[in-house]
């Protein structure tokens, strides 16, 4: 169906009169989105004629914040909520009422900057990116508009090369400026035409998917296996929150970025990045991040799994457990499925949680569990055919024992003390949760009854100790013990958990978001930082792994392999939903090249130094971002662009310009990173410094006086003399110091740092280059 721009032109003007604005500030719940219904608003923005009017279609009716479901919600999603009949996103409140409540609060406050063409305020307004943009096209003023009819920001990028981190608000500015007479409709469809023709495709739906299909697009495409590498003080470890992010949480990135576009004072920044940083702990916090650094010592046990010597509680005798390392941990965690879950979040509301052994040798473990869940219960091993039915107090118990015969080694007795809590203490409402060795845990259940004596002949008289249970979770395989505890289980059969090992927070997240469905859901991504990852030994740390985490070999892949590890003996497999980012100090010279089998199964980012973060930091007149440009440049003419100087060491001064600050940066970091650049080769430095052209008082290093004669009187002339340098402490405190560094460039230090790239064009002169050769 073609349209004309006089039809779409009518359609605006229809949308504006079945939807005015006041009737959008009295706007309810079931006119916003509603099943089956084309009246409501939701449906005119995306499929009525407001597809006209540039489409918001695909994905799915999340990008309205909330709507209503035709049937019970498919899968679990960490940040929707749900009742009987609406879903929402978490962001927007804890009830569907109350998230449709800020939801079109939000809708109001787009339509009121727009009308006072405040753009930025609704680019820095946390909504739902495509509608907020739809809302402000159609309710802006037309005769003088500020919003073009493309809401997708990618489909700007043939628009702007000039401008390559730009925003819906920049890139609608700039070609705006260059509609000529024509309506911003028309403009609109004619620009998303031309992307089309630029782009080599056929013309596209004139649509923009929303914020969660971009997420599950950034999953998709985003390495499994990735290094970020550069020299010091590049902002690797720093970057390494967004990367981990990007997979995690991609629409927190997308905020982020859009506020940083949108901000220029520093601290407006450093308050976003805050916000990230939090969202980075909280999923850090969750275990759905990990983060370790290799170095010399760093091993296979540490990073897959090894052995460890723990003491039999009932022996008393030494055995060895295997232990799963980091990385292991990670792995089980992302490839483990929830094959129970019960229909409701469990309520913690001061609860008592143990920690059970069902079975405590290897023959009859896995039977044991298995009649446990299978017939709701669990069972004590310990007591034997006693009945301890009636018992109310540890002398009562102890009684029994005596009264049957068996002899107790004393009053702490680890049997007597296991019955007592589990006849006497354990009582209805309480939670058990049953372990799997020392180091991990399978299911976690509800005491629903008292305590029963059942004979089980086929376990010849014991586990007839019996509490009645209804099993909240299971997990197969069985959840590292760090999605629960601060430390590892205790050796002994049953015991209370509590603070500080039991970490509350992550309990009350496992039993929270129960799904709907019968099928098995498996967490989310997770992802693993490797700080430093070339200061380990890689083949002693991955070992038989290196192979199985390139993505070809991932567990689902067409190729996929695993490998029967060599202390458990069980087969290992790497997920494809665990990723892996490492950092690389291109610098360290104490160190070979990188594994190659390591290199070839990573992708690999460049963080050079980015002078022009730098480049409206000024101190008593002097450009930091020129200063660092034009050193860099002397260092990647003299050694390589591996050693350059790193933008982190300067970012301190954007919230302290004293000379005092940049005296301190270059007294603790620059002369010593140089001194480790040059094996201290002063000559060398003072060329990187300019100290060469400066005044005596004024460089940083200076000769000094060997006072041969004195030493060796009468022998100085068959001496031979090599230079002496010294620090010259007088220059660090004297600006003039700093602005010789930049003195001889051939440009303004200031032109140094391009906007764009963070690239520095070669600013030295002839008279430089020469002293450097000679």
């Amino acid at each position: 169906m073609s349209i004309t721009n006089h039809e779409r032109q009518q359609f605006l003007e229809q949308f504006k009169k079945t939807w005015p604005i006041e009737r959008l500030k009295t706007l309810k719940l079931e006119d916003y989105t509603s099943v089956g219904d084309k009246e409501t608003l939701a449906y005119w923005l995306e499929f009525g004629i407001g597809r006209y009017l540039g489409s918001i279609k695909g994905g799915d009716s999340s990008k309205f914040g909330i709507y209503e479901r035709k049937a019970e919600p498919k899968g679990q999603r960490d940040f929707i909520s749900s009742d009987d009949r609406y879903s929402w996103k978490n962001k927007y409140g804890t009830s569907a009422k109350s998230a449709f409540a800020n939801i079109k609060k939000k809708i109001i406050a787009v339509i009121d900057a727009v009308q006072a063409g405040d753009v930025e305020k609704i680019e820095l307004l946390d909504f739902e990116s495509a509608l907020k943009w739809k809302l402000a096209f159609i309710y802006q003023n037309h005769a003088k508009p500020c919003v073009l009819p493309i809401y997708k920001l990618s489909k700007f990028k043939p628009f702007m090369a000039d401008l390559p981190n730009y925003t819906h608000t920049i890139a609608y500015t700039k070609l705006l400026a260059i509609r000529g007479n024509r309506s911003a409709l028309e403009y609109g469809f004619e620009l998303w035409q031309k992307a089309d023709a630029i782009e080599g495709q056929s013309t596209s739906d004139f649509d923009t998917p929303n914020d969660e299909e971009n997420a599950i697009s950034t999953l998709k495409s985003a390495p499994l296996n990735q290094i970020l590498y550069g020299p010091p003080g590049t902002g690797k470890t720093y970057e390494t929150v967004r990367a981990a992010l990007q997979v995690l949480d991609p629409v927190a990135v997308a905020e982020y970025d859009a506020c940083c576009h949108a901000k220029s004072v520093w601290k407006d920044r450093q308050q976003a990045r805050q916000v990230l940083k939090a969202r980075f702990d909280e999923l850090k916090g969750q275990q759905r991040i990990r983060f370790v650094t290799f170095h010399q010592s760093f091993s296979y046990e540490d990073f897959v799994e090894g052995l460890r010597a723990e003491t039999d509680e009932a022996s008393g005798q030494l055995r060895y457990e295997v232990v799963d390392g980091v990385f292991k941990s990670l792995c089980e965690a992302a490839d483990a499925k929830v094959t129970q879950k019960v229909e409701a979040t469990i309520e913690l509301n001061g609860r008592t949680v143990w920690k059970m052994s069902l079975g405590n040798t290897l023959a009859n473990d896995a039977a044991i569990f298995e009649d446990c869940v299978t017939n709701d219960y669990v069972l004590l091993g310990y007591g034997g055919d006693i009945d301890f039915a009636g018992c109310k107090s540890r002398q009562e118990v102890q009684q029994r024992f005596v009264s049957s015969g068996v002899r107790l080694e004393d009053s702490r007795d680890y049997r007597l003390t296991s019955v007592t809590a589990f006849v006497t203490k354990m009582k209805p409402g309480d939670l058990v949760v049953v372990s799997d060795g020392n180091f991990k845990f399978r299911a976690i259940g509800e005491i629903c009854g008292d305590y029963a004596y059942k004979t089980n002949p086929e376990y010849d008289g014991d586990y007839a100790q019996m509490r009645p249970v209804r099993w909240l979770r299971q997990y197969s395989p069985s959840l590292p013990h760090t999605e629960l505890l601060n430390g590892q289980f205790s050796q002994m059969t049953l015991y209370k958990l509590s603070s500080p090992s039991l970490d509350k927070a992550k309990l009350a997240q496992l039993l929270a978001h129960a799904p709907t469905d019968t099928e098995n859901q498996r967490p989310g991504a997770r992802v693993l930082i490797i700080d430093e990852i070339n200061r380990g030994n890689i083949s002693r740390i991955f070992g038989e792994l290196i192979t199985l985490i390139e993505p070809s070999k991932r567990a689902g892949a067409a190729e996929s392999l695993e490998v029967t590890l060599p202390y458990s003996k069980k087969p290992f497999r790497v997920p494809d939903n665990v990723f892996l980012i490492g950092t690389m100090n291109t610098a360290d010279r104490s160190l070979a090249g990188l594994d190659i089998a390591l290199r070839r199964r990573f992708a690999f980012t460049e963080m050079p130094p980015r002078p022009e973060l730098l480049q409206n930091v000024s101190v008593e007149r002097v450009n930091i971002g020129g200063l660092l440009a034009v050193m860099n440049q002397r260092i990647a003419a003299l050694l390589d662009r591996d050693h350059c100087l790193g933008h982190a060491y300067f970012m301190p001064l954007h919230d302290e310009q004293t000379l005092a600050r940049l005296a301190d940066i270059f007294r603790q970091n620059i002369i010593p990173l140089l001194q480790e650049y040059f094996f201290e080769d002063w000559e060398r430095i003072r060329w990187v410094l300019n100290d060469q052209s400066k005044a005596q008082e004024h460089a940083f290093i200076v000769a000094e006086s060997a006072g041969l004669p004195e030493l060796f009187p009468k022998v100085n002339d068959r001496l031979r003399q090599t230079q002496r340098w010294q620090l010259n402490d007088k220059a660090f405190s004297t600006i003039e110091a700093y602005r010789g560094i930049v003195a001889v460039a051939s440009t303004p230090a200031e032109t140094a740092v391009t906007s764009a790239q963070g690239e520095f064009s070669p600013a030295l002169t002839e008279d430089d280059t020469a002293r450097m050769d000679a």
